[in-house]
């Protein structure tokens, strides 16, 4: 049955190795396709409910590994990989740029890709950047992205080299006047390589995201302010995005009582 499929479809991937959540993603996955599968009528719909009775695997009562958490990128190790990010200095200095207003924002690459001076209101003192596209979008959600002077002062000269809906981050022009942008799998390899020519841990793009997240929870110890600056959830931005969130409070109430 279905039910027995997806239970040893579990079984299967924890032999594989995978992390618990991981297991549990790919349970929803195939729950996802299922009733997908119902809602066009290729299937009938008790295929689908019965398969929504197979639990997720829990912590603690499961053999399968727990993941470690993804940890915010080292800023040391990010300002190390700066002159490896490529060999053209000008090519270069878009990759720094782009690295730069990642942290200091905390959007998503894909977001920080497709960046375009007409999405970005400069007119106040904080700037705020309103993709048209993004994870949430199909849910009704507005995303907003308020950039303050760290992000600005990288950002401001990028803007006014650029047409209103010309991508922010790209190659410089060609001779005929062409301008490559830089895709999010583009980014990933730069950072990546030049992590290995700096010969510094490894650290990848949406680590900035996790800094810019830990650097809001350590500030203002709120997981809703956390959430709000990354745009997601107060839960996703504790449970995902922050580590040990307790630890600025905690640390606070030892300094004045221990």
């Amino acid at each position: 049955t279905g039910v027995q499929t997806c239970a040893l479809s579990d079984l299967t991937v924890i032999a594989e190795g995978l992390a618990r959540v991981t297991v549990n993603q790919h349970q929803w996955r195939i729950r996802r396709m299922f009733r997908w599968a119902v809602s066009h009528e290729l299937l009938p719909p008790a295929v689908s409910q019965a398969l929504d009775t197979v639990e997720n695997l829990q912590a603690g009562r499961t053999t399968a590994a727990e993941g470690e958490p993804v940890p915010p990128a080292e800023i040391a190790a990010v300002e190390k990989s700066f002159p490896y990010l490529h060999r053209d200095p000008a090519v270069r200095a878009v990759f720094e740029a782009m690295v730069r207003v990642h942290h200091a924002t905390g959007v998503r690459a894909g977001e920080l890709c497709r960046m375009v001076p007409a999405d970005i209101d400069r007119s106040g003192a904080e700037w705020l950047f309103t993709p048209k596209k993004h994870k949430n979008r199909w849910r009704g959600k507005r995303r907003r992205i308020w950039i303050g002077p760290r992000g600005q002062a990288v950002l401001g000269p990028l803007l006014d080299a650029v047409k209103p809906n010309e991508l922010v981050f790209g190659y410089p022009r060609t001779k005929g006047g062409l301008r490559k942008g830089i895709t999010v799998g583009l980014y990933t390899l730069r950072i990546r390589e030049a992590c290995r020519l700096a010969g510094v841990p490894p650290w990848r793009s949406h680590q900035l995201r996790h800094r810019k997240a830990q650097e809001v929870q350590d500030a203002y110890e709120n997981d809703e302010m956390t959430g709000i600056a990354i745009g997601d959830s107060p839960e996703v931005a504790r449970q995902i995005y922050t580590r040990h969130p307790e630890d600025a409070v905690a640390r606070r109430i030892a300094a004045a009582t221990g």
